[in-house]
C-alpha cells in the first residue's frame, strides 16, 4: 500500500539507507498553507555504500520514493550536481493538519498557527535511525528550514536568513526543540484594513452627496420664474 506521509518514508530511506545530507524546508505562503520540500544528496562513495546495503542506486532510491507516495501533488526530481546525486521532493499543503500528516510521527507539533497578530512555529524533532549510518562510519547531516509568514521576531535557530530560520539537526538519535515566532499583523491588521475601507467608502459617499446637492441647487437657480413669464405675456386677448 502506498503512503501519503512524506517525511517518515524519507527518513527511512535516507537514515536507514545512509544518505548523508538531508534538508527539509517548510515555506509558509500564508499562516495556513505553503510548500514542504525535502531533498537529500550523496557522493559517489556514499552511493556505493548504499548499493552494497540495498542493491539500489541513488536514482533508484529516488524513483522508489516516487512510487511509494500517493500525495496527489507531490513532485519528485532527481538531478546531478558535480559529484553529488540529489533527490528533491516537494508537495503543497492547504492546512496545518495536512502539514502534520506529511511530517509524520518523527515530528511532534506542539503548535503551528497564528494568534494575536503573530505566527508561532513550535515543534519537536526526534530521530533514532542515525545509528545505522554511524555504524558504517558515515557522518549524517540534517538541516531543517522554515520560512515564516512575516518578519521573524524570535527564534532558537542556528541561522536566520530574512524570514527563513535554519536549524542544524542531529540525526544520530535524540530530539531537538524548534521554536520561531513572526509578526503577521493578524486581527489588528485586518481591523486596520476594514477601517481604511470604511473611511474610504464614507469619503466617496460624502463627495457624491455634495456633487448631487450642487447639481440640484444649480437646477433651481437656473429655472425660469413662472410668475415673471406670465407678466411678460401680457393680458390675454378677448
Amino acid at each position: 500500500m502506498k503512503k501519503a506521509v512524506l517525511l517518515p518514508f524519507l527518513l527511512f530511506a535516507l537514515l536507514l539507507f545512509m544518505a548523508c545530507r538531508l534538508d527539509s524546508h517548510t515555506t509558509f505562503k500564508t499562516p495556513e498553507s505553503g510548500t514542504l520540500e525535502i531533498s537529500w544528496a550523496m557522493t559517489d562513495d556514499e552511493e556505493n555504500i548504499i548499493k552494497q546495503a540495498t542493491q539500489m542506486s541513488a536514482q533508484q532510491l529516488c524513483d522508489q520514493f516516487k512510487e511509494k507516495t500517493d500525495a496527489p501533488n507531490a513532485k519528485v526530481e532527481f538531478t546531478k550536481k558535480g559529484k553529488e546525486k540529489i533527490c528533491k521532493v516537494s508537495v503543497n499543503f492547504d492546512s496545518i493538519a495536512q502539514l502534520k500528516k506529511f511530517y509524520g510521527e518523527d515530528v511532534t507539533v506542539n503548535y503551528i498557527g497564528e494568534k494575536n497578530g503573530k505566527f508561532y512555529y513550535d515543534v519537536n524533532l526526534s530521530s533514532s535511525n542515525g545509528a545505522d549510518a554511524s555504524a558504517l562510519g558515515l557522518n549524517l547531516q540534517s538541516t531543517w528550514r522554515v520560512t515564516m509568514p512575516g518578519k521573524v521576531i524570535s527564534n532558537n535557530g542556528d541561522e536566520l536568513h530574512g524570514q527563513t530560520v535554519v536549524w542544524k539537526v542531529p540525526v544520530s538519535g535524540g530530539s531537538k526543540h524548534l521554536v520561531a515566532v513572526s509578526k503577521t499583523g493578524g486581527a489588528s491588521g485586518m481591523m486596520l484594513l476594514a477601517i481604511v475601507c470604511v473611511a474610504a467608502l464614507l469619503v466617496v459617499l460624502v463627495i457624491v452627496a455634495l456633487v448631487w446637492w450642487f447639481v440640484l441647487r444649480g437646477k433651481k437657480t437656473n429655472a425660469p420664474d413662472a410668475s415673471a413669464s406670465q407678466d411678460d405675456m401680457g393680458e390675454p386677448l378677448g
